[in-house]
C-alpha cells in the first residue's frame, strides 16, 4: 500500500522537494561521525573499539530517518530519527575524555532511550496523538537529562560540579530509576491500548516493531541493574550490548514505515503543485486528497443547504470524523477520513486549506447537479400526482358516464351532463396547476395580476417585462417562483400587505417579493421555496432570502432570460 497506486497524482518521489536538506543532513551525521570517531579513538576509552559504536549508531539512526524522511515527507518519523541520531553522537561524546564534551555526553546518556518511546508512542506519522503520551515522553527527557545535571552538579570533581552532596545525588538515581519503570509501563499500556484498535494489515506492521522495541528498552534499563550482580556479566560488556540494541532499533521502524498496514502520506506541496497544473475532475481530487492524508478510502463531499452531496449531486454522509474545509470562513466541502488510518487531524485540516479554491469551483457544479436532481424527482413526483389523478379520477368517471351514456347503466341524460360538467372542471384544475391558462393565453404580466387579485391580501404589483420575446421557459420560472413567495407569505408570514416587482433588462429577469410578516422564511428543506430555487438555479439564476430590518421578509432573484 505504500506505492503510489495506479493512476496517482504523484509524479515524482514524495520526498523529491526536500532532498537537497535530507542530503545535507546526511553529509552533516556522516562529518559528526568521523570527528568523533577521530576524537574518542584518541582518548581513554577502553577498548578502542568501544568508541566506534556510538558514531555507528547515531549514523544507522540517521539514515533510517532521513529514508523515512524522504518516503513519508507529511509525516515526523524521519525527524525524529533524526533527532535520535543526533542524540547517539551527542552521547558518544561522553567517551572523548574531554571535560566539557564529556558532561554533555553524560547528561544526555539516556535520551536515546527516551527517543525509542517517543518514537514508538508516536508511530507511524511522528505525532503524539493523547495528551498522555505526550505527557510521557516530555518526563522522559526532563527526568533523563535534568537528573543526571543534577548528580553532576553535586558530584565533585566532574565539569559542572559545584558542591558535595551525596544524598541529592542519591535522590537523583532513585527519581531516575522509579520514573524509568513508570514511563515504560505507562508507555507499553497505550502501545497495547493502540495494537487493539488497529486493523489487522496495521496489527501485522505493529506487532514486531512494538514487541522489539518493548524488549529493548526493559533490556536496556534493567541490564546494568540486574546482569552483572546476579549473573556476573562486566559492565563493559553491558554497555557494549545496549548499544549494539539500540542501533538495531532504526531498522525496526524502518521496516514498520516502508512496509504495508499504513497507507503512504504525501507531502503538502506536492498535492499544491499537481493542482496548480491546471483543473482536476472530483475524483481525481478525491485519490489525491487520499493519498495526501494517508487514507485510500477518504470521501470529499461538498457542502450545501441541506447538508452534504458528492460531486454528481446525490446526498451523502463525511462521517463522524470529518475535516471541515473553509473558504472565506464560510464551510464549502467536508474531508472525511478514518482515525486509524490518519490519526493526526491537523494533517487533514492543512490538505483542505490547500485545495478549498479547487473544491469551491466543483462544489458550484455539484449543488447545480443536486439542484437540477431535485427539478427531476420534482418533475417525475408530478407527472405521477397527474397519472394518478387522471386514473383514479377523470378515467374512471369518464368510464361510468360513457356506461350510462350507452345504456349499460341506467341514468337520466341530465345526470350524465352534470358528470361531465364535473370532469370538464376537474380537467381544467388539473390543467391549471400544470400550466396556468392565464400564463399560457395572456403572458406572464397578466398571469401575475390575476394571481395577485385572487389573494387575500393586499398587493402591489410592478411588472414589466416584455413578454413578446420572453422565453416560455422563463415565464413558468418566473410565475411559479412569484406564486410561491406570495403563497408563503400568506400562509406563514402574518403579512398585511405585499409589493410584487418584476422588471426586465438586457439580459435577465430581477424579481423582488417583499412583505410586512413576521419574517423568518428559509429555504431549506423540500419545500415550495427550495423548489422554486431549483428551478431557477436550472436555468443559471438563483435567489436569496432574508428578514427585514423593521420586519417582514424580502426574496430577490436574477434569473437569466437573453434571447
Amino acid at each position: 500500500m505504500d506505492g503510489a497506486p495506479r493512476g496517482s497524482f504523484l509524479r515524482r518521489p514524495a520526498g523529491s522537494a526536500v532532498r537537497p536538506a535530507l542530503a545535507l543532513l546526511a553529509a552533516t551525521s556522516v562529518a559528526l561521525a568521523v570527528t568523533e570517531l577521530v576524537v574518542t579513538v584518541a582518548g581513554p576509552t577502553e577498548p578502542a573499539w568501544f568508541a566506534v559504536l556510538f558514531p555507528v549508531a547515531g549514523v544507522a539512526y540517521v539514515g533510517s530517518g532521513l529514508l523515512a524522511w524522504y518516503r513519508r515527507p507529511a509525516g515526523r518519523m524521519g525527524a525524529l530519527l533524526v533527532a535520535a541520531g543526533l542524540a547517539l553522537h551527542l552521547a558518544g561524546l561522553e567517551l572523548t575524555g574531554v571535560p566539557g564534551l564529556s558532561a554533555i555526553g553524560h547528561a544526555v546518556a539516556l535520551v536515546p532511550v527516551v527517543a525509542v518511546v517517543h518514537l514508538l508512542l508516536a508511530f507511524p506519522t511522528g505525532r503524539l496523538r493523547t495528551h498522555l503520551a505526550r505527557g510521557l515522553v516530555a518526563t522522559g527527557y526532563v527526568v533523563t537529562v535534568g537528573t543526571d545535571v543534577l548528580q553532576q552538579l553535586v558530584t565533585p570533581g566532574s565539569a559542572l560540579g559545584v558542591t558535595d552532596a551525596p544524598f541529592a545525588a542519591t535522590i537523583a538515581g532513585r527519581v531516575l530509576q522509579i520514573g524509568a519503570i513508570v514511563a515504560i509501563v505507562a508507555a507499553s499500556a497505550v502501545l497495547v491500548h493502540r495494537y487493539r484498535i488497529a486493523t489487522t494489515p496495521q496489527r501485522r506492521t505493529l506487532a514486531p516493531l512494538y514487541s522489539f522495541g518493548v524488549l529493548a528498552i526493559l533490556y536496556i534499563v534493567f541490564a546494568a541493574n540486574v546482569l552483572p550482580p546476579v549473573f556476573g556479566v562486566s559492565y563493559t560488556t553491558v554497555a557494549v550490548t545496549q548499544v549494539i540494541t539500540i542501533a538495531l532499533i532504526p531498522a525496526a521502524f524502518t521496516i514498520g514505515v516502508l512496509r504495508g498496514g499504513f497507507a503512504r502520506t504525501a507531502a503538502l506541496e506536492d498535492l499544491g503543485l499537481w493542482l496548480a497544473r491546471g483543473d482536476r475532475d472530483p475524483e481525481a481530487v478525491r485519490r489525491a486528497v487520499a493519498e495526501t492524508v494517508g487514507d485510500p478510502d477518504a470521501r470529499v463531499l461538498f457542502r450545501v443547504e441541506d447538508g452534504y452531496v458528492d460531486a454528481a449531486g446525490r446526498p451523502a454522509d463525511p462521517g463522524p470524523t470529518h475535516a471541515r474545509v473553509t473558504l472565506d470562513g464560510t464551510e464549502i466541502a467536508a474531508i472525511g477520513y478514518d482515525p486509524v488510518h490518519v490519526p493526526d487531524a491537523g494533517h487533514v485540516d492543512a490538505v483542505g486549506g490547500i485545495i478549498a479554491i479547487a473544491l469551491d469551483r466543483q462544489r458550484l457544479v455539484a449543488e447545480l447537479r443536486a439542484s437540477r436532481a431535485r427539478v427531476t424527482e420534482a418533475a417525475d413526483a408530478e407527472r405521477r400526482r397527474i397519472a394518478r389523478d387522471l386514473h383514479d379520477g377523470i378515467q374512471a368517471r369518464l368510464v361510468l358516464l360513457r356506461l350510462q351514456a350507452s345504456g349499460g347503466v341506467d341514468a337520466q341524460p341530465g345526470e350524465v351532463v352534470e358528470g361531465l360538467d364535473r370532469v370538464i372542471d376537474d380537467l381544467r384544475r388539473l390543467v391549471h396547476g400544470v400550466m396556468p391558462a392565464a400564463l399560457v393565453e395572456n403572458g406572464l404580466a397578466a398571469a401575475v395580476e390575476d394571481l395577485a387579485d385572487r389573494l387575500p391580501v393586499h398587493t402591489d404589483v410592478d411588472i414589466r417585462t416584455g413578454d413578446t420575446d420572453l422565453p416560455p421557459v422563463v415565464q413558468s420560472a418566473v410565475y411559479f417562483l412569484v406564486a410561491e413567495a406570495l403563497t408563503n407569505a400568506v400562509k406563514h408570514s402574518g403579512a398585511s400587505r405585499i409589493g410584487v416587482r418584476v422588471h426586465r433588462d438586457a439580459a435577465a429577469m430581477h424579481i423582488e417579493v417583499c412583505d410586512d410578516g413576521r419574517g423568518g422564511a428559509r429555504v431549506d428543506g423540500h419545500g415550495g421555496l427550495r423548489g422554486a430555487r431549483d428551478r431557477v438555479e436550472a436555468l443559471g439564476g438563483g435567489f436569496e432570502v432574508a428578514d427585514l430590518p423593521g420586519g417582514g421578509t424580502r426574496l430577490l432573484s436574477r434569473l437569466p432570460c437573453a434571447s
